[in-house]
């Protein structure tokens, strides 16, 4: 920048764009330290399928920071490669100009194989301690916990996290209906393109005693988020079950595979948690109506017992009388036949 500085100082003519770009295009240059051919070592992803000439410019990705860089690579190379491995490549370093001012720089892979450093990727691996970390995690059904809490008639206390400025909270409120009136909903917006600030929202809100949080996000681009190592980790960090409604029904993302429950989209979710609303009510008014129904039973039963029992007195009168009568007529005999 302080070369370009001086150089616009030296001349003081009208620039133009191209001009701009002109001087720029022929002052930048590589340090010799990496001017000659240089191995590179990261990630590889593919970008797409089209290629220029019979090359492709994919990225190579840095496996602790996830910087990256694109690098040129010919169709018989890139035959070789798989997505997410760990690969040196040999090549030259180049700048080139494309346009409004912007310049690219990429590596131009020169060797015809790429060396293979490490089939399993540092993100596989990350998964795998993941997956480890989940097996010694107790885990919960929240549909189940849910209806156990509101089959005492009491109302779950659950937190719908959505992304800032979105329109999916109509769908998902669409969707439960009137379900509403069984839960205590409280809604927070959070940045789902932000790993801090997602981590220090789902780290806040497990503090705050909810019998569950919804995570509620619909599909398109960005999805990637939920497929990122540091939000699972801070998904499992928590002790609150963790319900996902995010994407689409062919989303593949790796949050589903950590969360206690998934549905494949806020709509999907909203209607889950309806159904589990009506289920319940409809249980708890079967039971109140049981509950009615031997009351009634209990009472008519004791109806019947009262009933027996003023027979058995009226037999027992009865009788008494019969025996007095029957007494009554031996005595009147008996003083007939010694009279």
């Amino acid at each position: 920048m302080f070369i370009f500085l001086l150089l616009l100082q030296k001349n003081k003519q009208m620039h133009t764009p191209n001009s701009i770009s002109c001087i720029l295009k022929s002052n930048l240059r590589i340090p010799d330290t990496i001017n000659n051919q240089i191995e590179l070592k990261g990630r590889y992803k593919k970008n797409g399928t089209k290629d220029y000439n019979g090359f492709y410019f994919d990225t190579l990705i840095d496996e602790n920071t996830e910087e990256s860089i694109v690098i040129k690579v010919s169709k018989d190379i890139r035959d070789q490669l798989e997505n997410d491995y760990i690969y040196s490549f040999t090549g030259v370093l180049v700048i080139s100009n494309k346009k409004d001012c912007l310049f690219h720089c990429y590596l131009s892979v020169t060797d015809t194989t790429a060396k293979l450093e490490r089939r399993i990727s540092t993100k596989e691996e990350q998964i795998l301690k993941l997956l480890e970390k989940k097996s010694g995690k107790k885990t919960s059904n929240i549909s189940i916990e849910l209806e156990d809490i509101l089959l005492k008639d009491i109302k779950p206390k659950i937190c719908l996290l959505f992304p800032q400025r979105t329109e999916v909270r109509t769908e998902f409120w669409d969707a439960l209906g009137s379900g509403i009136s069984m839960y205590d909903c409280h809604e927070v917006q959070c940045n789902f393109g932000n790993v801090q600030e997602f981590t220090h929202s789902i780290n806040s809100l497990d503090s705050q005693k909810y019998d569950a949080i919804f995570i509620l996000r619909g599909g398109g681009e960005g999805l990637d988020f939920f497929s990122n190592c540091e939000v699972i980790n801070s998904i499992l960090e928590c002790n609150t079950p963790i319900f996902s409604g995010v994407g689409h029904g062919d989303s593949n993302i790796l949050l589903r595979s950590f969360v206690s429950e998934y549905k494949n989209n806020p709509t999907d979710t909203g209607y889950h948690l309806a159904k589990l609303a009506k289920g319940t009510r409809k249980r708890i008014e079967g039971q109140l109506e049981s509950n009615k129904n031997h009351h009634n039973m209990i009472k008519n039963k004791d109806a019947i017992i009262e009933s027996q029992k003023a027979q058995i007195d009226e037999l027992k009168k009865n009788k008494m009388i019969y025996i007095l009568a029957t007494a009554a007529t031996v005595a009147i005999i008996l003083y007939m036949l010694i009279g």
